[in-house]
């Protein structure tokens, strides 16, 4: 992609074209499933988080771009996407962010660190080491966003399944699911609560059945020292029609620990 001036406004349309680049229903194949362009512009925007990629010639590619700047915690913007990555950084900045660089690079797995945000936000960047199949360095995924939510639906949940067994603390399965014969979790959907944040859409299909996209956030039972989530996130198309649901599955448990090593404090309801 050296063709392109890495500033030329126009980089993604002239990268595609010279590249031949698929685009819309065209389908690609992954190495766990074929999805089409498309779809995977809707699983993309349906992360439960802002994410930017740059490859292994600290090149900006990509961002899920799925708010309006002045919105975003990262910020970024269209014509920044070609850059390298210390064009897209402001100089104060630079020096930490090209020391982040260094420490994926030489094999460190991923760095995460809390940036300063808005009064009530405990905002996180997530630096992830990007391999080939050799295992060879090829860039970095950043993942963006505000982790205060999930402390809050964490600190509620627990609230949650204190009182569903009589004050025992150690509860291995959440009020909202029950466990059929076999163990495994089942959805049990009554009595959850829809969330209207940020992150919700509105749905104009006939086929949806609901005003609003799915995005739901559920604790399944786990092993010891884990506390399994389960994030149901509703896509839509370029139209704002439903189109798909993304499950993102992962333990909060240390992003919990990491909070508290972070601010020194204990975890209350207040």
């Amino acid at each position: 992609m050296t063709d392109v001036a890495k500033d030329d406004p126009n980089w993604v349309e002239k990268v595609a074209e010279l590249t031949n680049a698929a685009s819309g229903d065209d389908y690609v194949e992954l190495d766990r499933g074929v999805l089409t362009v498309n779809q995977i512009n809707w699983l993309l925007e349906a992360l439960p988080y802002e994410a930017t990629y740059a490859d292994e010639n600290n090149q900006f590619i990509y961002y899920n771009y799925t708010k309006e700047q002045k919105e975003m915690l990262g910020g970024r913007q269209p014509w920044q996407v070609g850059m390298s990555l210390a064009e897209v950084h402001p100089q104060r900045a630079f020096a930490g962010a090209a020391w982040v660089v260094h420490q994926l690079r030489n094999g460190r797995p991923f760095f995460r660190v809390r940036i300063p945000g808005e009064p009530g936000q405990f905002k996180v960047h997530h630096y992830i080491r990007m391999e080939h199949a050799d295992g060879s360095y090829a860039g970095i995924h950043e993942a963006i966003f505000d982790l205060q939510p999930w402390i809050d639906w964490y600190l509620d949940e627990v609230a949650k399944q204190h009182d569903a067994t009589s004050g025992a603390s150690d509860a291995t399965t959440s009020a909202s699911y029950s466990t059929d014969a076999t163990g495994g979790a089942s959805e049990v959907w009554e009595g959850q609560e829809e969330t209207n944040d940020q992150s919700a859409h509105t749905c104009t299909c006939d086929s949806c059945g609901s005003g609003d996209l799915v995005d739901r956030k559920v604790h399944v039972p786990g092993n010891e020292g884990e506390y399994l989530v389960q994030h149901f996130v509703g896509t839509k198309d370029a139209n704002g029609n439903y189109k798909a649901l993304q499950e993102n599955k992962f333990d909060l448990q240390p992003w919990i620990d990491w909070y508290l090593e972070e601010t020194g404090q204990r975890l209350t309801k207040k």
